[in-house]
């Protein structure tokens, strides 16, 4: 990675649970970090202060890839919930 090379860090930290803002004020957002492990440790006092829960993920890609994961499940339990009403 580029970062790494040039001697930085890098942290991947998308967020689920961001429908409103007051979500992110209130720290209700769950952030999924991926990257540098030691950099993950160095900012966890922020991500208690954003988040109610935070996870660390490995490498750079699995944070998004997870976020994918949400929302593709999100839109699956929509569509169902909206069958179902269609039904009634």
């Amino acid at each position: 990675m580029a970062v790494k090379k040039k001697g930085g860090s890098f942290l991947e930290a998308p967020v689920s649970g961001s429908k409103k803002p007051a979500e992110a004020e209130d720290g209700q957002l769950v952030i999924l970090s991926a990257g540098d492990k030691g950099l993950y440790d160095a900012i966890l006092s922020a991500f208690d202060v954003l988040g109610k829960k935070y996870f660390f993920l490995g490498e750079v890609g699995n944070g998004a890839n997870m976020k994918l994961i949400i929302f593709i499940d999100y839109v699956y339990e929509f569509d169902m919930c909206k069958s179902v009403l269609n039904n009634l």
